[in-house]
């Protein structure tokens, strides 16, 4: 079983869907040594639909695909949280991921009826939306199976017609104008699963349909808390007042060609004091965040630098910040100039957070992928500094790196492929594996590390 779970991360995509397909037919066997690791391939399958490039992605979701039918009902408890990765790709602009999606939640109905009917209100406007795509045809024949497995499998016959009313005109109008016969016979299989309406019922949903209108309003509230100056000790409190004065050229713009030494005379505060400095905190990442944000140029780049020092200093006391800090990483991320400071940032936040962060991965992910594959496509940009430092906040993720190894590692391993005459990058990606492999488990990945 072992052996076959390393020819799942081959490189030939046919021989990766054979090995679950025969892991699959061992399962019912044996489902107690089998399933573990298969569980462990479907969340790095997850990760790479999420993350991974659109060529990534259709070959995960159709993997994902190969696993549901493989595991069956022992994959009965993993329904919710597979269906909460997946939809979300359903209106993935590449039509065959999104057809490889449909058919997945096609088959998970067959195992998880009850937790797919709790998520109908999520696919049913989409999966409508499928069924008029007229610029693919596998993804509406995709989307008219899936549509009758669902509500063959959630016993919800007539049921949907009541609840989207404008299911059977849509139904009916793609049965006249559907030029391909399979999806037309498919069209009326499932208008049979659905069953008959009666004709005066249909009028009545339809003129409800027409004349209701919902607006919803979102009220967000937000809350300010006072600063206060901490003196609570003799020795906090000439810090205090020497930042708090600080602030104050911080908070004026008349004194801008000020503000670069400011910052450096508070992290010199800070670094003198260690964890100390943490009830200051609150007096200083305001007015830092606001001057990241409305500094210009070289300014910003420094900031983002000074940033990351101060995590270092105050590690795990960053978390109540740590949104708005996140917040300026995604809106600043676009600027190339910005980047290997912002990625030094995200380093010092991973390392001073473990664990938590893991629930920032997914959103910064893609991010640290683009460098990558950007460097693929450029050798000269293999040399920048972005990608050295995507290597180290990647090492810095440690444990939680794993669920993402299947989607980071061929690209990292790409990098040592370069036909630079310089070294540097093949021997730091070398040295990065040597490293990784006493944190994480990279057995299954043999192939995909020694065959290039």
């Amino acid at each position: 079983v072992r052996s076959l779970f390393v020819a799942v991360n081959d490189e030939v995509f046919a021989v990766r869907e054979a090995a679950i397909q025969t892991i699959g037919r061992l399962m019912l066997r044996n489902p107690a040594h089998a399933m573990p690791p298969m569980r462990h391939t479907l969340v790095q399958l997850l990760m790479a639909l999420e993350n991974g490039r659109e060529d990534k992605r259709e070959k995960a979701s159709r993997l994902i695909g190969h696993v549901i039918i493989a595991s069956h009902h022992l994959l009965k408890p993993y329904v919710a949280p597979v269906l909460q990765h997946v939809l979300p790709k359903l209106s993935d602009p590449n039509p065959n991921v999104a057809a490889n999606v449909l058919k997945a939640i096609g088959e998970m109905s067959r195992i998880g009826g009850a937790e797919i009917e709790r998520c109908q209100d999520s696919i049913f406007p989409l999966m409508i939306e499928a069924l008029q795509d007229k610029s693919s045809s596998m993804k509406r024949m995709v989307a008219t199976r899936t549509l009758g497995l669902m509500v063959q499998n959630t016993g919800s016959v007539m049921e949907p017609y009541q609840r989207y009313p404008k299911l059977l005109s849509i139904m009916l109008a793609r049965l006249q104008a559907e030029q391909v016969t399979e999806i037309r016979v498919e069209h009326i299989k499932v208008m049979g699963i659905l069953g008959a309406i009666d004709p005066h019922t249909v009028k009545v949903i339809e003129s409800q349909a027409e004349g209701e209108a919902g607006t919803g309003i979102v009220h967000r509230a937000s809350k300010r808390g006072e600063d206060g100056l901490p003196v609570s000790s003799s020795e906090e409190y000439y810090p205090a007042f020497a930042i708090g004065k600080l602030i104050k050229i911080l908070l004026d713009q008349s004194l801008s060609s000020y503000h670069q030494m400011v910052v450096q005379a508070v992290m010199f505060i800070f670094r003198t004091l260690g964890l100390k400095c943490v009830t200051l905190l609150p007096q200083i990442m305001h007015p830092i965040l606001g001057l990241l944000k409305s500094s210009q140029q070289g300014l910003r780049d420094f900031l983002f630098q000074q940033l990351g020092m101060l995590v270092s200093i105050v590690k795990q006391h960053i978390r109540p910040y740590l949104t708005q800090v996140l917040v300026l990483v995604h809106e600043f991320w676009p600027e190339q100039s910005y980047q290997a400071q912002i990625l030094y940032l995200i380093g010092e936040v991973a390392s001073a957070l473990k664990d938590e962060f893991k629930q920032y991965i997914p959103q910064l992910m893609p991010k640290m992928l683009a460098v990558l594959h950007e460097a693929q496509v450029d050798p000269r940009a293999a040399h920048d500094a972005r990608c050295t430092k995507v290597l180290a906040v990647l090492e810095m993720l440690d444990t939680n790196l794993d669920p993402y190894l299947d989607v980071t590692l061929p690209a990292i391993v790409s990098l040592a492929e370069s036909d630079s005459p310089r070294l540097e990058v093949p021997l730091a990606v070398i040295n990065w594996i040597r490293r990784m492999c006493r944190r994480v488990s990279l057995a299954e990945y043999g192939s995909r590390i020694v065959h290039p």
